[in-house]
């Protein structure tokens, strides 16, 4: 783990250098890259640690600075044929979406017909478009730049006619349609919910909804992660069963593929599948993989294809989540008990505690009450993850009033997931009330700490 937090911490100071900085921009290149990272596996081998910490140091620094370095574009009228890397999203009378073109990614904008025609297109899919382009501000850097936008656009025109993209995103988007229009009995914010907690597409969730799920710690239900994953192996598991070790892995590692498209490569999901894909290819060799060594190899393998992660929230909060998870839930549960309320309140602290140093360092807050909706709205919202594309498929074939009962146990779990975010968020504490309830969380943990030491004291005496 020592070695992935100071290739993490190595990427994002490299992001930070003068783009004059010749040695760094030459280490960035992926073959050099990749010779680095093949010699730092050697001297770890070997036990040479400084010598392995110095390779990653200078591999990190050199992948930051290639990736932040903003390549040149062409300011002024542009045209072409763009693909969609996002799903459009409707702000401000238009559409706002990141487009493809020439090889480089723009934060378009657009109205009128161009904004309706891109309103109907999915992320993948490609069509004419003619537009102006200039840089991004400076302002905007920090938060476009992660995402490899590195130009905005002002679309003015968008053509009808479009082509679907490959047969993956095509499948995917075929299913996402028809996710859509399966939840159409559901009104439309639980509509919304409902998509977000089972394909993470919160595109348009009332901003009411946005702000309880913050302001509750539940946010993190909405961004498909680990969860999700281990959901659909589950129920891919029972299909894959009796067939032979190579063609599972194949068929496994494709269905994860399948999924990161269908969910729109969010970070959370990159981390989760890296793992997932671990974990396969280990069982297939017969290897029992521990998490706490997969974690970091994960982290490195993710950085080292897209250094620009390291930047990311949404992965730093991913990971940090599963380190809690993977460092802190079996001594916490030894320590506050056995029982299933006890297994988890320890799981969600060690969550929680995993998220604190971002959370606290991006979003100033860190819900105490947390602890009390996270245990409510978990085991609901996974319900709803693991029923909701299956009721929702079928739903999708059926006439309205059936479709309204198939939905009908999914809608209650959805509005009951929001109505505990809601409340969660009205009797959270805030400021110096919200600062005592997690001092009084701390206290009682340490308190059970010294219990169960004295008693197991007493019982060795």
């Amino acid at each position: 783990m020592v070695v992935a937090v100071v290739f993490w911490a190595a990427i994002y100071w490299g992001t930070k250098l003068p783009h004059s900085v010749d040695w760094a921009m030459m280490m960035g290149r992926p073959a050099i890259r990749l010779g680095l990272i093949a010699c730092a596996c050697y001297t770890w081998w070997r036990q040479r640690w400084a010598i392995v910490i110095a390779l990653v140091v200078v591999c990190g620094a050199g992948s930051g600075l290639a990736a932040w370095s903003t390549p040149r574009i062409d300011t002024g009228p542009c045209s072409g044929s763009a693909t969609l890397i996002t799903d459009p999203v409707y702000q401000h009378g238009g559409a706002d979406v990141v487009l493809r073109l020439d090889g480089v990614r723009y934060r378009a904008t657009a109205t009128g017909l161009a904004g309706r025609r891109l309103m109907t297109r999915l992320s993948g899919q490609r069509l004419q478009v003619v537009a102006t382009c200039r840089n991004i501000t400076t302002r905007s850097a920090s938060y476009e730049r992660p995402r490899h936008v590195v130009g905005a656009m002002t679309v003015t025109s968008a053509s009808e006619n479009f082509a679907e993209g490959s047969v993956l995103i095509y499948s995917a988007n075929r299913l996402r349609d028809t996710l859509s229009r399966g939840s159409r009995t559901l009104n439309e914010s639980d509509r919304r919910l409902f998509l977000g907690l089972v394909i993470g597409d919160d595109r348009s969730q009332p901003r009411s909804m946005v702000t309880d799920f913050r302001a509750s710690g539940l946010s993190h239900l909405t961004a498909v992660s680990g969860q999700n994953v281990s959901y659909l192996l589950a129920v891919a598991g029972v299909f894959l069963a009796r067939r032979k070790p190579p063609m599972r892995l194949a068929l496994t590692l494709t269905l994860l593929g399948w999924f990161v498209v269908l969910t729109r490569a969010e970070p959370s999901v990159l981390r989760a599948v890296m793992m997932a894909a671990a974990y396969s290819v280990t069982f297939m060799w017969g290897i029992t993989a521990a998490p706490r060594r997969v974690l970091p190899c994960a982290v490195v393998a993710l950085l080292l294809i897209d250094p620009m992660l390291a930047r990311s929230v949404g992965f730093a909060l991913s990971v940090g989540a599963t380190a809690g998870l993977t460092w802190w839930a079996a001594p916490l549960t030894r320590l506050v008990g056995p029982s299933i309320v006890s297994r988890t309140l320890s799981t969600t602290m060690a969550a929680q505690l995993g998220t604190a140093p971002i959370a606290l360092m991006v979003f100033h807050r860190f819900p105490v009450i947390s602890m009390i909706a996270n245990p409510l709205a978990v085991p609901i919202a996974g319900m709803v993850m693991l029923a909701g594309i299956p009721c929702a498929l079928l739903s999708a074939f059926v006439p309205d009033a059936l479709a309204t009962l198939i939905m009908l146990p999914l809608a209650i779990a959805v509005r009951a997931v929001w109505w505990i975010a809601h409340l969660s968020s009205l009797q959270g504490p805030t400021g110096t009330a919200n600062f005592i309830g997690w001092l009084v969380v701390g206290l009682i943990v340490v308190a059970r700490m010294f219990y169960v030491a004295k008693r197991r004291s007493d019982m060795a005496g």
